[in-house]
């Protein structure tokens, strides 16, 4: 903000002072005189409710600077915008893995500054950098996108209208008095219709420039299968069970912390030694009491923990190879299953899910569970007079409770291996089904338990040159991303305090 316009906004209120130090003066010299006495009182009254007026208006979270990247100068109430823009993307990702036991690792209910992320951030201070992040990223490709002359598209230009759209619906279903205020209510204070355009149409050029660049890395493909060989050990997928013991279950509680720990370790070589996975799943329900939820684990070396990533993924490993590992206060058992090169097809499919009505106490019934596999063969019924993709997706828009694919026909694309649930796994691997050719499946997980009418819709490339060239498409974009960032700086500027944490 200039010098001026600084001035602009200051001599209101210097004049306010002014009038009110003048009238204080004016009354210590003629104390005696109550019409004084009143004036005064009157214009001390008028300054603080002009104060008050002005500390709770929008100016600060409009006109005051909470981040300058580059050139480029934000409002608290724009940064608010990617703060919770932020916000709902890690809460969406997390309860879709966690359902239920969201809270466990992400309390909604909760502030999140009193929240632990890790060992050094909080929850808000993960999202702050995070959103920040994203909003340097926007204004670096926004930037080169203009001087290379992009403009919104007709399509882009159509989902702005949506949006807008959609928040004229939620305002009046929220009997807000306006969309600037259902605006205010959900982003913050300062946020309204100008603003929301705004960032809104930045966000669509600058990921239109960002879509661009990443389109502009091709590969061929004797590099995809020399870089996936090359980083094979990181790339595969590791099937193993893990089980861990803990020196604190209730089992040892009579015991010294060394027999405790000696106990668990025992406990852990038993389950480990079990030598497949339903006898490691049943030596777990012995120890524990009750029917174990084990399963085996399906993952790269990234997404395995470092106290036995390290033996999992070692180039000797065999199927049936069993391990005890001690650490923190656990002993884990450990069964190696197989490794999986990923030389094989990704698929699409689409399907239609019908839920069962959990009772009140969250179970599902038999008769719960028939009603649902009697829609489901309702359906597929229906279906088979006309077998075809077309009519399979018009039937999951009308019929399919999977609020993520229902609009979209039902349709998943580039399925790898273990990501459905086992049912619709064994059927698009295992089965030797087609394309063409659908089933019902029976699948459950966190947020749902019901049956899928499950359409194979096709094949795609080999997984293994999938994830080879999403690695070296994401090391390209990212020193692309570096070379064009590194002039900008992000600079904090005093209206950060008036950025609202959620």
């Amino acid at each position: 903000m200039s010098a001026s316009k600084n001035k602009k906004l200051r001599d209101p209120q210097n004049a306010g002072l002014n009038k009110r130090e003048a009238a204080e003066a004016q009354a210590a010299k003629a104390s005696r005189s109550f019409r004084i006495k009143v004036i005064v009182t009157v214009v001390v009254i008028l300054v603080l409710i002009a104060a008050a007026a002005f500390i709770t208006s929008d100016y600060f979270y409009t006109r005051t600077t909470a981040v300058q990247i580059g050139s480029t100068v934000y409002s608290p109430a724009e940064v608010n915008y990617f703060y919770r823009g932020t916000y709902t993307q890690v809460y969406n990702t997390l309860y879709s893995q966690f359902g239920n036991y969201l809270s466990m690792v992400f309390d909604p209910n909760k502030p999140l500054s009193e929240q632990q992320y890790d060992d050094t951030q909080t929850w808000a201070e993960y999202i702050y950098d995070a959103a920040i992040a994203d909003l340097k990223r926007v204004t670096v490709f926004y930037d080169k996108a203009i001087a290379e002359g992009y403009t919104l598209s007709a399509e882009d230009q159509a989902a702005v209208e949506t949006n807008l759209a959609d928040v004229r619906s939620y305002a009046e279903e929220g009997n807000y008095p306006s969309m600037d205020a259902f605006l205010a209510a959900y982003y913050g204070k300062g946020m309204n219709e100008e603003t929301f355009v705004s960032l809104l149409e930045k966000s669509l050029i600058a990921a239109n420039y960002s879509d661009n660049l990443t389109a502009s890395f091709t590969y061929t493909a004797d590099e995809l299968s020399a870089y996936y060989a090359e980083n094979a050990a990181d790339m595969n997928y590791y099937n193993f069970y893990v089980y861990g013991v803990s020196t604190t279950s209730a089992a040892f509680e009579a015991l010294d912390d060394t027999a405790k720990a000696e106990a668990a370790h025992k406990a852990a070589e038993t389950i480990a030694a079990s030598g497949n996975g339903d006898a490691f799943r049943a030596a777990v329900s012995d120890f524990i009491g009750s029917k174990s939820t084990v399963s085996m684990t399906h993952t790269i070396a990234n997404g395995m923990s470092d106290i036995y990533k390290a033996w999992i993924t070692d180039a000797a490993r065999q199927p049936g190879d069993s391990t005890v590992i001690d650490a923190d206060g656990m002993s884990y058992a450990l069964l190696f299953d197989s490794v999986d090169d990923n030389n094989y097809n990704t698929v699409n499919m689409r399907h239609i899910l019908i839920k069962a009505e959990a009772d009140e106490n969250g179970e599902y019934t038999d008769e719960a569970l028939a009603a649902a596999k009697a829609r489901i063969e309702e359906i597929y019924a229906e279906w088979k007079a006309n077998p075809t993709e077309d009519n399979l997706a018009g039937l999951a828009v009308q019929y399919s409770e999977d609020g993520g694919s229902a609009q979209n026909g039902g349709l998943y694309e580039n399925i790898s291996k273990n990501v459905m649930v086992d049912e619709i796994n064994n059927f698009l691997f295992n089965s030797g089904a087609r394309p063409g050719e659908a089933t019902v499946a029976y699948g459950e997980s966190s947020q749902y338990t019901g049956y899928h009418l499950v359409y194979f819709a096709g094949e795609n490339g080999r997984y293994c040159d999938t994830l080879a060239e999403a690695a070296l498409r994401d090391a390209d974009y990212t020193a692309a991303y570096d070379a064009l960032a590194a002039d900008y700086t992000v600079t904090e500027g005093s209206g950060k305090r008036f950025i609202a944490e959620i």
